[in-house]
This record gives structure tokens, C-alpha cells and sequence, in this order.
């Protein structure tokens, strides 16, 4: 499987100064180990260390999320996620500028997305986006 993982799932699993199992965070303990190909987005490096005030904190996360390869986005990821917000929008539904272009660079790189983020499951019901629900 090749999987994008959410702020939602790594803030669980790495913002924390005391690390306590959850199913969510055992799964993708599962899939690290079981050699899933797994990405992150600048996007979501930036959302995940902002707000670590705690610098050997922030060190740690932003050292873990090194080992992932980061996808870089090109001019068609934003084009494309635009067009999906308004898809969106014209079936009544919204949500913030940043889901909708993690939400585009899955459906345009056919990467399953593992999010605990409810938005993600209305983008899902008007688009080609592929959950993994945490």
C-alpha cells in the first residue's frame, strides 16, 4: 500500500510528551513495520511542528518524519486541489484549503489516506479520495 498520513494521525502518535497506545497508533506502528510505503507533505511536516514549543519535542518529531519520503507538489496539485474544493462547495460542503490539496495529491498519486479528520469522509463522497479511516 502506499499511504499518506495525516496530521491528524501523526500528531496522535508523535505531539504527545507521553506516548500511550491507541488502536490508530498501533496500526501505523503496523504499517511502518510491515514496510508500507509511507509519505508525508510539507503541509503536514509544518502543521504537525507548529505549535511544539518543547525544542527536544519538536527535534524528535521533526528527526522521525525525516525517515518518510516527502512529496514534493508541482502547480497541477494546487490547480486540481482548487477544482475539488469547488466540487465540494457546489454539493454544499467545506473545509479548510489544506484538506483539500492533501485530499487532490492522494486521488492525483493514488495514495490512501490515514486520517482520523471526519472532513476527509465528505471530500471522499464527492471525489475519488481512498480512506483509511484511524
Amino acid at each position: 500500500m502506499k499511504i499518506l498520513v495525516d496530521t491528524s494521525v501523526w500528531s496522535l502518535a508523535l505531539r504527545r510528551k507521553q506516548t500511550y497506545e491507541t488502536q490508530t497508533i498501533a496500526e501505523l506502528r503496523q504499517f511502518i513495520e510491515d514496510g508500507e510505503s509511507i509519505f508525508v507533505l510539507g503541509v503536514i511536516i509544518q502543521e504537525l511542528l507548529a505549535g511544539i514549543m518543547d525544542h527536544k519535542l519538536f527535534e524528535r518529531v521533526a528527526e522521525h518524519l525525516a525517515n518518510f519520503p516527502m512529496i514534493t507538489l508541482e502547480r497541477r496539485d494546487y490547480i486540481e486541489a482548487a477544482k475539488l474544493r469547488n466540487a465540494c462547495k457546489r454539493r454544499g460542503f467545506s473545509a479548510g484549503a489544506i484538506d483539500f490539496l492533501i485530499a487532490s495529491t492522494c486521488i492525483q498519486r493514488n495514495l490512501l489516506l490515514y486520517t482520523l479528520d471526519k472532513d476527509f469522509q465528505n471530500i471522499a463522497a464527492v471525489s475519488s479520495l481512498k480512506l483509511l479511516q484511524a
